[in-house]
């Protein structure tokens, strides 16, 4: 008993050093600390027994502010009054919402978009789409005009060979980046047409074509056809770019077995081409 008796009084001290601190403040007013003297008293009461052995209450002592203590005023008939207490002090805590009030949502950051899966069509036809390049390492060395050709466009041309994957690539060079890069692709079933159809009308380009021939006989032949497309119209600059890039372009592309320049449309429709690879072959 002395032991609960020892700590209701170590609590009761504490107490009422808060609730003092809390009066001087201006936070608590005199019927505040009597209405929590009251209910403190009343949770923390125990019983005891006397010398006689009978029980009784032993409640903690009286922690109201010590009357004497406190200043007073003088007052009508020289009666006294304590002062009105000070307004309470607003902070920074009792403008805190509650612990318990549900934290607003904290936005996430937005998913960056994610890159496309692949790249868009050139005409809107399933058979062409446009290459996003999407890497700037390179291959080899460089072409006499400081001109290097990015690895997508090896990469490209061994599947196009190897694979079948595809029918056609179309390259260009890019003078920001200072590299060949790919610009299209054509799909394993895409027609002759579509393959004229990504050639600029001002604008040189280098070209692979999957050419298959059939000979008299019904063999079937492949021949990897390299082009270069340089139209009368192109900047002179352009094409003195195409031209000295070329050589040391088709040396990154292992396998091709046939070279052609033209500059005309004429010189690219299906027979004239059939024609030169027709030339090339022994079994006719």
């Amino acid at each position: 008993m002395a032991t609960t008796a020892a700590f209701a009084m170590s609590v009761t001290r504490h107490l009422a050093q808060d609730l003092r601190s809390a009066y001087d403040a201006g936070a608590l007013t005199e019927e505040d600390i009597a209405a929590l003297v009251s209910t403190f008293s009343g949770e923390l009461a125990t019983s005891e027994p006397n010398s006689n052995g009978a029980a009784v209450a032993a409640g903690p002592p009286d922690i109201a502010p010590d009357a004497a203590a406190l200043p007073v005023e003088a007052g009508v008939n020289g009666t006294t009054t304590p002062p009105a207490p000070a307004p309470v002090a607003t902070s920074v805590a009792a403008a805190a919402p509650p612990s318990d009030a549900a934290a607003p949502p904290v936005p996430l950051p937005a998913s960056p978009a994610p890159l496309p899966t692949s790249p868009p069509s050139a005409t809107g036809s399933p058979t062409v789409t446009a290459h996003v390049t999407r890497s700037t390492k390179t291959v080899g060395s460089s072409s006499v005009s400081g001109i290097q050709t990015n690895e997508e466009c090896v990469e490209a041309f061994t599947k196009l060979k190897k694979r079948k994957d595809s029918k056609f690539l179309v390259f260009y060079i890019d003078s920001k980046l200072g590299q060949v890069c790919l610009e299209h692709k054509g799909s394993p079933d895409a027609p002759f047409e579509a393959f004229q159809e990504q050639l600029p009308e001002a604008e040189p380009r280098y070209l692979v074509y999957d050419f298959a021939y059939t000979n008299a006989d019904g063999c079937i032949f492949d021949k990897l056809l390299f082009i270069l497309w340089s139209p009368d119209a192109s900047p002179i600059k352009k094409k003195m770019m195409y031209a000295s890039t070329k050589d040391y372009f088709k040396t990154c592309l292992d396998g091709i077995q046939l070279e052609m320049q033209v500059t005309d449309y004429d010189e690219i429709e299906y027979e004239a081409i059939e024609s030169r690879v027709r030339d090339t072959l022994t079994r006719k």
